[in-house]
């Protein structure tokens, strides 16, 4: 048997009920039609799982969004890309991503 990948495994975890996780997240979890199909595997944009992340907040979730920063793949202009309700946990990342 194969091993999962990343992707699989957030793939797997994502919902496809646009409603939120738990009550008390911020955004409900990211839709799985934000992606884009190739003749061989679906990729998913960025921003779901950006936004799960930053849902989540939990201390591996952080550790995920770190390394987007630090290798360039999240700045400040995912800000316009995420609720607003998430732009404070974004900006505190931005601001201060050695934690």
């Amino acid at each position: 048997m194969a091993m999962a990948t990343h992707a699989d495994v957030l793939w797997r975890r994502m919902s496809y009920d646009v409603e939120k996780a738990r009550p008390d997240y911020a955004a409900p979890a990211p839709d799985v039609s934000e992606s884009e199909e190739t003749e061989t595997f679906r990729l998913l944009s960025l921003d779901s799982p950006v936004r799960m992340k930053l849902t989540s907040f939990r201390d591996k979730d952080l550790v995920h969004l770190r390394d987007l920063i630090d290798v360039g793949l999240i700045d400040k202009t995912r800000l316009e890309r995420v609720p607003a309700s998430l732009h404070p946990r974004l900006r505190e990342l931005l601001q201060n991503p050695e934690g």
